[in-house]
């Protein structure tokens, strides 16, 4: 095995600018091809919890009650204490 990464490590010093230029033509047709993550996003975007569930409706009348635009955007923060708190 190490054989080979050495045989590999040889070709690529040796023959650098084509490996460079290999990786740059591999990077382009990718581009021109594969979807862009930003349209596929778009395409099969969902909401992470339903809108029916008790913490979706539990923000949008928070957001009622304090006369602010509701939204599902909702993060949470998961806290892990090595020991018991005190």
């Amino acid at each position: 095995m190490a054989n080979a990464f050495t045989a590999l490590a040889r070709y690529s010093h040796r023959y650098a600018l084509w490996v460079i230029g290999a990786w740059v033509l591999v990077a382009g047709v990718a581009n021109i091809f594969v979807p862009q993550l930003e349209r596929v996003v778009a395409a099969h975007e969902q909401p992470l919890l339903p809108a029916d569930a008790a913490s979706s409706l539990a923000v949008q009348r928070s957001a009622a009650a304090l006369s602010q635009k509701a939204t599902d955007n909702i993060g949470y923060v998961v806290l892990q204490l090595r020991r018991a708190p005190r």
